[in-house]
């Protein structure tokens, strides 16, 4: 990503990382759309991690945007990627889950 109109290493791997944890739920998907998933992935941790900068909240190596914002992305699509596989009652409780965890 362009920090300041100049590339940014970090901020780049940091969006490899996150397209990674996103997908990581998603094994059964089809190439391209698991592409998809860590680009949109990639995108959230680096908006997350300006979002946190704004609000003064100091994540030095960006943990909470990488592993927080894309890996909620990531169980969040598992689970309605799963909606045709699972019971209705199971994909109730992940969702309860998912809403506990980032509460």
């Amino acid at each position: 990503m362009l920090i300041n109109g100049k590339p940014d290493i970090g901020m780049s791997c940091n969006g490899a990382i996150a397209g990674l944890v996103a997908i990581n739920l998603c094994a059964w998907v089809q190439p391209w759309t698991s592409v998809l998933i860590g680009v949109v992935a990639g995108f959230i941790a680096c908006y997350g991690y300006w979002w946190l900068e704004r609000r003064c909240i100091d994540d030095v190596v960006g943990a909470i945007p990488v592993h927080g914002f894309a890996g909620t992305w990531g169980l969040l699509l598992w689970e309605f990627l799963l909606m045709g596989h699972m019971e209705s009652i199971q994909l109730k409780v992940h969702l309860l889950l998912d809403c506990y965890t980032v509460i």
